[in-house]
């Protein structure tokens, strides 16, 4: 059997290199820490950004982890989507130079990158699994290449398995439920003590912890809290994390006349997020 040594990830994430230090967004760069402890190099094939890396970004905290650049492509206007596709080629070529190499491929999804690298993987290593870190039932007005990476995904031309958040009946056996692996075994029984023992409190506490980016809908939580206090309802709220929508979503805090105070606190590191 051959020896599995370069596992190369496939990923949408956008990375940064400064100071000749490789960065990403912290609760990812962490996952890949451990993939990194599991094979002698791993290989990222993802957009890459010389450039200081936001707030929310963390080093890699392994040596064998390096960059293979990939074309950064994306949007949501018209105009995105255009380019997207006329850089088919340039993204199709860049993975697959990237997988080449590969003894062993992770593909993450959802995301551009991720539904090509879906298509690609099996004509190049018979060692695959995917993650897809979003919601694998579906949701109204989801974007339709969210649905085409879970249909290949669930497909036999993927065939090899897919650890998804949840439980959903009905799904092939290579589908496999999984929780976050940044938690420790400790920390999630310290968690279940505590969700036995959870009252509801007055004020209501209301906590966030993500990235401030259009998809974690932050936007609707500010709107909730509106409605809260429209209501009579005392609440405390903290939301923790970093991202491109803080300046858009503390205008829109302001603008709401909400009165609760130090609702945003930044990015946080995980021991405090804890």
């Amino acid at each position: 059997m051959k020896k599995i040594n370069d596992l190369v990830i496939v990923s949408h994430v956008l990375h940064y290199k400064w100071d000749n230090i490789l960065y990403a967004y912290g609760p990812y760069a962490r996952e890949i820490d451990i993939w990194a402890d599991l094979f002698p190099k791993v290989t990222i094939a993802a957009p890459l950004r010389n450039e200081k890396p936001p707030s929310e970004c963390l080093p890699f905290g392994r040596s064998n982890i390096n960059a293979f650049p990939q074309l950064e492509s994306g949007g949501d206007s018209m105009q995105d989507k255009i380019l997207q596709v006329l850089s088919l080629p340039v993204l199709l070529i860049g993975l697959s130079a990237a997988m080449w190499r590969a003894d062993a491929i992770h593909v993450r999804c959802p995301g551009n990158l991720g539904l090509l690298g879906a298509i690609l993987a099996p004509l190049f290593s018979r060692y695959r699994v995917a993650k897809y870190a979003g919601q694998w039932n579906g949701y109204e007005n989801e974007a339709w290449s969210y649905r085409l990476q879970r249909k290949i995904l669930r497909s036999n031309w993927w065939k090899a398995p897919v650890t998804v958040y949840g439980d959903w009946a009905g799904q092939p056996k290579h589908v496999i439920p999984f929780f976050t692996s940044i938690l420790s075994s400790q920390q999630l029984e310290f968690a279940q003590k505590n969700l036995i023992n959870k009252q509801l409190h007055q004020p209501l506490r209301i906590l966030f912890v993500g990235r401030l980016t259009r998809e974690k809908n932050v936007h609707i939580l500010l709107d909730a809290l509106r409605l809260l206090q429209g209501k009579g309802i005392q609440f405390e709220c903290r939301i923790i994390g970093d991202g491109s929508m803080r300046f858009q979503l503390e205008e829109k805090l302001r603008s709401l006349k909400l009165f609760a105070e130090e609702i945003f606190l930044g990015a946080l590191p995980f021991e405090k997020v804890l």
